[in-house]
């Protein structure tokens, strides 16, 4: 019996090998009377040949723009330390003094000012530095800076230069943060992205060729193969996450509020802005009084919203202050520097689902965040027209009043409420976030109007 089934496995085998092999046979002979000739040629490998588009476009991708952005933060970081002075240099854990500490500062300085000269020279397009008689003994004349610069990046464009290389063209500001000043910027920046190289073209070289003012849609033909390595101009492609990107945000805001005011009003949402200023003078009064602070506006926590048209940030600062900015992409976004003056889509969603108490609870909160805002004209205007005339005649009267009763950061400790009808009122105590030592009573008298718009009354007990 066993030798049967062998024998039947045997039999199968070589019916398959017959099959096989004729198989074999028949693809063999349809090759061997295949005319090949009549085939298109395949598609060179020669990059010369392939199509470069040389249209500038608005720079989308977050990591190049952070690549962009870390080149220049190293060449302006260089340029400062063209300038180092002793107070440059690091001392304070060393056990020197007197002649030995001099020879170390000396030593400290001559070397960085070295470093800074070969990369800056390094980094600098051949072309541009013969052009303008650049060498390496002028460097620290032309490109000395004084000061730490923080950059701040406004507009940033590109164009294909060859397979493998790209151009992007850059306008901002580096900041001066502890003066507030700024001085705007104009480069150039070439990468090419198969040998991780790059190279700068100052403004100087982009106005002589008429490059300094390149916008979406023109076409450049600027054809750049490669870039060569020198050493120091290099770098490395980097993933950036959500955080690194909501900090880019928030301190592009920071340094322009601080360096370059009208700039950071253009920052501002169009709507928001009108609504809230009206004017940039309006707005330049309101940084000149929340200088304070602006200087310390730090990151600490946020959310992302996805949208159909943009992804929202929503910041909270160390001093509990709310931020949000809805970007297109990294290049374009718009900030609104609180959540009470447009109400945004999470808020509208949370306040239509909720009960009329909980509707008059998020007013009083919104109210609350104007005056910590020292947004007074906010709840002036909220406030119920024949309260307002009888109580506060002018805006004047009304915020002399708050100040002083409230506090500088307000918060609610505790909260009764009642209701009359559509009338709705609110016992709470007021609570000095910086001294919860310091309280005030507060009653509040709210009706609900049409959508999110209320009007109310008030008093201190």
């Amino acid at each position: 019996m066993k030798n049967m089934n062998k024998n039947k496995l045997i039999k199968w085998i070589i019916i398959l090998l017959m099959l096989i092999i004729l198989v074999i046979i028949i693809l063999l002979a349809i090759i061997k009377n295949t005319d090949f000739s009549n085939l298109p040629d395949p598609p060179t490998s020669d990059p010369a040949e392939m199509v470069v588009n040389r249209n500038v476009k608005q720079v989308t991708v977050t990591n190049n723009y952070f690549m962009v952005k870390e080149i220049i933060d190293n060449y302006y970081n260089y340029c400062k330390d063209l300038n180092t002075t002793k107070d440059d240099i690091e001392t304070y854990k060393l056990q020197l003094s007197g002649q030995e500490l001099q020879n170390f500062v000396q030593d400290g300085i001559k070397e960085k000012k070295e470093f800074a000269n070969n990369a800056i020279y390094n980094m600098l397009d051949e072309t541009y530095m013969q052009e303008f008689n650049i060498t390496q003994d002028s460097i620290e004349k032309n490109f000395a800076i004084q000061y730490n610069p923080e950059i701040v990046i406004k507009n940033m464009y590109e164009i294909s230069n060859s397979i493998n290389v790209n151009t992007y063209f850059v306008s901002g500001i580096y900041c001066d943060i502890s003066n507030k000043k700024s001085n705007s910027f104009y480069l150039a920046v070439t990468l090419d992205m198969l040998n991780n190289t790059f190279k700068i073209y100052p403004e100087e070289y982009l106005k002589k060729h008429e490059c300094n003012n390149v916008k979406v849609g023109d076409t450049l033909e600027i054809n750049i193969e490669s870039v060569a390595n020198k050493n120091y101009n290099t770098f490395e492609y980097e993933i950036k996450n959500v955080e690194d990107i909501c900090k880019e945000y928030f301190y592009n805001f920071k340094y322009s509020a601080l360096c370059d005011t009208e700039y950071s009003y253009e920052m501002l949402d169009n709507e928001y802005k009108e609504l809230k200023f009206g004017s940039v003078d309006k707005y330049k009064e309101y940084i000149k009084s929340h200088i304070d602070k602006i200087e310390i506006m730090n990151f600490n926590k946020y959310n992302t919203y996805d949208n159909d048209k943009y992804t929202q940030y929503v910041y909270v600062d160390r001093n509990e202050k709310f931020y949000i900015i809805n970007a297109s992409s990294i290049t374009d976004y718009k900030v609104f520097l609180d959540n009470y003056t447009i109400d945004n889509p999470q808020f509208l969603e949370k306040y239509n689902s909720a009960n009329t108490v909980q509707r008059v609870g998020y007013n009083i909160q919104k109210c609350l965040d104007a005056i910590n805002d020292a947004d007074y004209t906010y709840v002036y205007n909220k406030l119920d027209s024949q309260f307002k005339n009888n109580s506060y005649p002018t805006e004047k009267d009304f915020t002399n009043s708050i100040k002083s009763k409230l506090f500088e950061t307000n918060k609610v400790s505790s909260v009764s409420s009642s209701n009359e009808g559509n009338i709705y009122v609110y016992k709470m105590v007021i609570e000095d976030k910086n001294d919860q030592t310091k309280k005030q009573n507060l009653t509040v008298i709210m009706k609900l109007l049409e959508g999110t718009d209320f009007t109310m009354s008030f008093s201190f007990e």
